[in-house]
């Protein structure tokens, strides 16, 4: 939600884009762009195209061309960082605003009249709070989450790595 609504200060009428709009941090942004009036297009690879349609305005694909005559964005919410996010760069409106959590570099903007920048969060009990509630309300969801023991710690990582992991609990067996 930082990113959303302190870094990019997304309004309403505003046009943003959020990349890996099914994963956990991708879905709290959309709700939160959502919430604040914005339209929220999902740039997802395909195989995530029917839920980021259940919860965005709009739906591009990152692993297929774009589409001809898409109008300028405000900004972009970066999830994934690297391809995913640089092949969206020429949607943004001049002065547009790339923000990204991702720890993969955006590439190089040079000869773009855009902004591009790196976002990290801290955490917000009150914000967390506000997120639990409306996820136990229904008003969004979060992509399954996989339990694995702590002793599988290696494999986990491994999992994690590649692309739609998912999200990854560590248990400890009592």
């Amino acid at each position: 939600m930082e990113l959303i609504e302190d870094d990019l200060d997304v309004r309403p009428g505003q046009r943003i884009i959020v990349t890996g709009a099914t994963g956990g941090v991708g879905r709290a942004a959309v709700f939160a762009a959502r919430r604040r009036g914005a339209q929220v297009t999902a740039a997802v690879r395909a195989k995530h195209r029917m839920a980021a349609a259940a919860i965005a305005d709009a739906v591009i694909l990152t692993d297929a061309p774009l589409p001809a005559g898409l109008a300028p964005f405000d900004s972009i919410a970066d999830t994934v960082g690297g391809e995913a996010a640089n092949g969206l760069l020429d949607l943004l409106k001049s002065g547009g605003v790339l923000s990204s959590v991702s720890t993969t570099p955006v590439g190089d903007i040079r000869g773009l009249d855009v902004i591009s920048r790196r976002f990290s969060c801290h955490p917000d009990p009150a914000r967390l709070a506000e997120l639990g509630l409306a996820l136990a309300a229904g008003k969004f969801g979060m992509p399954p989450v996989h339990a694995m023991k702590l002793a599988e710690a290696a494999e986990a990582h491994r999992r994690i790595e590649a692309p739609g992991a998912g999200k990854i609990v560590l248990t400890v067996a009592r």
